[in-house]
């Protein structure tokens, strides 16, 4: 069944046409992922669904009563409010059904209502509140917010305080508890650290409504889509499977279509050409039937060529072969400690990645390398003949007063206005572009500018810092091949997991102000945490276990004596036991109590204590009897 249907849908900015009759639905449980280059109208869609802008031509049908959970990637929130009473306040159903049950309550005090009727409308609303998650909610939002970062110290902090990306998670969190039956997601990922991201895939993956996805990162498209919908050409094509499978069916696509073009304009020049020698001859007659055919033919178009940006990274001349040494190195801000005691070399050829947590420091450590900060203490020693090609994630190193052309041309004035107009077209900025001012551009417009000048400066060692935030997925593929080809040195900060296991073949974690080394890329350094994980999880539990067998021992040790009593003085406890080792079994069977390993471990002990104590109550008894 489906949530929403676009009929013949049409949409201009001014001139521009964005979508042009495009019909398409979205169904309920669909997890989708929507593609496209920048400005091919993936927000303008997102937005159309939200209501917030409307069609100029054709349909958009919703169905009854559906409730949408949109996240901006542009957060326009100011508030007074805490983070947690930010979030309490937005669940507004949870709030309604407590609003209701508080006045059902006031209700029956009075005396004066039918108290039967009143019973059982609390008693429908108490089972709302339940299924809603009313009764558990501080225990939800604590486990949304420590999954995107945020730990119960934060729940006090103001909104108005908060940071941008710091605001766009709890708005995400917002979204998250509220459970629509549709949420639209636009770089959601753009403001997350590895490890709450990974946490965002756990949790759509178990979402059991429909989710709409516009995003660059492709390894979280994998995780957390079964359908593909790109937008190209101002129109949408669906493609089932994740990001990974729609490369390849895109692939197959593109050249089945190459293919059947590159024969049928054969075909058709062949035609052409008979109809040129014989139009006026005695083959006239065959020559109008070849006009017929191509006049019914219907025309394969060639695949269509998206404007791509052309990246070539050459190092001007090679460095030594030792290109970083850091010894020793630590950062502190007052008494907090980034990183300490942290010893690596970087040599000629590595590509290094760094991941980790926000705020552990891995931005600071490349601004200490580039002379940006200064280091609490250690030494950093850059290589003979390195030169350093530096990407700054916020983009600061542009000056924004320049335009175009001037800000790139700076790196090498003795080009001729030909020679940089050529190699900024390889950027995508063609014509009157160049003379845009760098304030007026997108991010990713801005990007471009940043990687062109970073090429054209020969660096022989790329300090790149998220790289990858501002280029859609075309560019950063583009980036991708480049970087593999580059005969150079790299060291990068990036949460792009597809970008890590292209790029780098050595991964370096940084988490607790420690740094954690790994030889291979991200896939090597993923599957190793998790079995690092196992491996101490499974280490906790042999200690756990072998507590638990001595806790047994030392009670078996304990024994009380058996004493004589009546018979059926002893069958009266022998049941009263039973009837608790029951009602423990009940709970054990329960999924909140069996999920947690404390409770269970707890319920466990009695157990094993009640059935100690059955079997000398048994024994007791059959001593009794004879």
């Amino acid at each position: 069944m489906s949530l929403i249907r676009f009929d013949n849908v049409s949409k201009y900015y001014g001139a521009n046409l964005i979508f042009e009759k495009l019909s398409w639905q979205i169904n309920n449980g669909e997890k989708i992922g929507l593609i496209g280059v920048n400005g091919s109208g993936k927000t303008t869609l997102l937005k159309m669904i939200c209501n917030e802008i409307h069609p100029e031509t054709g349909n958009i049908i919703f169905q009854k009563n559906i409730r949408f959970g949109y996240l901006s990637q542009h957060i326009k929130i100011n508030s007074n409010l805490t983070i947690y009473q930010e979030i309490l306040d937005s669940l507004i159903d949870i709030n309604e059904l407590k609003a209701q049950m508080e006045e059902i309550e006031h209700k029956m005090t009075l005396h004066n209502e039918n108290i039967d009727a009143l019973t059982e409308k609390y008693g429908d609303l108490q089972h709302q509140f339940e299924e809603s998650g009313g009764y558990n909610i501080d225990f939800l939002i604590d486990k949304v917010l420590n999954g995107l970062g945020f730990s119960k110290n934060d729940w006090d902090k103001k909104i108005e305080i908060l940071s941008g990306g710091q605001k766009s998670r709890v708005m995400l969190a917002r979204l998250l508890l509220q459970k629509p039956d549709l949420i639209l997601l636009d770089e959601p990922t753009n403001h997350l650290d590895i490890n709450a991201i990974s946490w965002l895939e756990e949790f759509l993956a178990e979402y059991q409504k429909s989710v709409l996805i516009v995003s660059h990162d492709r390894y979280f498209l994998d995780k957390t889509v079964s359908k593909i919908a790109e937008i190209e050409n101002f129109n949408l094509t669906e493609y089932k499977g994740n990001y990974s499978k729609f490369i390849e069916q895109k692939t197959q696509k593109i050249a089945l279509q190459e293919k059947l073009y590159t024969l049928q304009k054969a075909k058709i020049e062949e035609k052409q050409d008979f109809i040129r020698r014989n139009i006026a001859g005695q083959n006239t007659k065959q020559a109008t039937s070849r006009i017929k055919e191509l006049e019914k033919m219907h025309i394969i178009k060639p695949p269509s060529q998206q404007k791509k940006i052309t990246l070539k990274f050459d190092a001007s001349k090679r460095g030594g072969n030792d290109v970083l040494t850091i010894t020793d190195l630590c950062k502190k801000y007052d008494t907090k400690v980034l990183f300490e005691n942290l010893n690596f070399k970087v040599e000629r050829n590595n590509r290094i990645g760094i991941v980790g947590t926000n705020g552990t420091g891995k931005t600071t450590l490349l601004k200490i390398i580039i002379g940006e900060e200064n280091q609490t203490d250690g030494e950093i020693k850059i290589g003979a003949n390195i030169e350093i090609g530096y990407y700054d994630q916020h983009l600061n190193n542009l000056d924004e007063e320049k335009i175009v052309i001037d800000e790139v041309w700076q790196i090498k004035p003795n080009l001729t206005e030909f020679e940089m107009r050529k190699y900024l077209a390889k950027f995508l900025f063609y014509d009157e572009d160049v003379f845009l001012e760098i304030k007026n551009l997108s991010g990713g417009e801005k990007s471009r500018v940043a990687l062109a000048k970073i090429i054209l400066s020969g660096a022989n060692f790329l300090i790149l810092d998220e790289p990858t935030n501002h280029l859609d997925i075309f560019s950063r593929m583009a980036l991708e091949d480049a970087l593999q080809n580059y005969e150079g040195t790299i060291l990068t900060v990036s949460h792009d997991r597809y970008f890590l296991d292209k790029i780098a073949n050595k991964i370096i974690l940084f988490e607790d102000g420690k740094s954690i080394f790994y030889d291979g890329n991200y896939s090597y350094y993923d599957q190793k945490r998790k079995e690092d994980a196992k491996t101490q999880q499974e280490n906790k539990t042999t200690n756990k276990y072998q507590q638990y067998q001595q806790f047994k021992d030392e009670k078996k040790q304990n024994k009380p004596k058996i004493k004589t009593r009546p018979p059926f003085e002893i069958e009266k406890e022998i049941q009263n036991v039973e009837e608790e080792i029951k009602k423990i079994d009940k709970e054990l069977a329960k999924p909140e109590i069996y999920s947690d390993y404390q409770k269970t471990q707890i319920l466990n002990d009695k157990y094993e204590e009640f059935n100690d104590k059955l079997a000398i109550l048994y024994e007791e008894w059959e001593k009794s009897n004879n």
